[in-house]
């Protein structure tokens, strides 16, 4: 493994319909902040799986490259990290996400969390659990 690459810095990236996505460069941790789940899955529909599967891939090994861990986080919860070690379960798989180590407990309670109390910024024809309610 090559000497670890030591960096600093914050840069935020807003999107059309107020998400936003945080990147920031601690150290040896490149960590990754969603506003909410659904800017995640926005993101992983970018590119098909067979794609994705193979740029994560890339990206794990030149982390390694460099001695970096990313971390993504959502609503304050690490639910997903890509480093030397992580271990890709069988629902990162199955989302086409490996070799993401998907932390499943952190996704769950951020839907937990997201049902309990609803976003001010949706419609309000939006239900608490993000799909649309039909118009009357």
């Amino acid at each position: 493994m090559a000497a670890g690459l030591e960096v600093l810095g914050h840069l935020t990236i807003l999107g059309d319909d107020e998400s936003r996505l945080q990147v920031e460069f601690r150290g040896d941790v490149v960590a990754i902040e969603l506003s909410n789940l659904r800017a995640a899955l926005v993101l992983r529909r970018t590119l098909p799986r067979v794609r994705r599967r193979a740029w994560l891939q890339r990206v794990r090994e030149e982390l390694v490259r460099a001695g970096l861990e990313l971390q993504i986080w959502v609503a304050r919860r690490q639910v997903a990290r890509l480093a030397e070690d992580t271990r890709s379960g069988w629902v990162a798989t199955w989302l086409g996400l490996d070799p993401l180590e998907l932390r499943v407990r952190s996704v769950l309670a951020v839907l937990a969390r997201r049902s309990r109390a609803p976003d001010p910024s949706h419609d309000a024809h939006e239900s608490r659990d993000g799909w649309a309610e039909p118009k009357q």
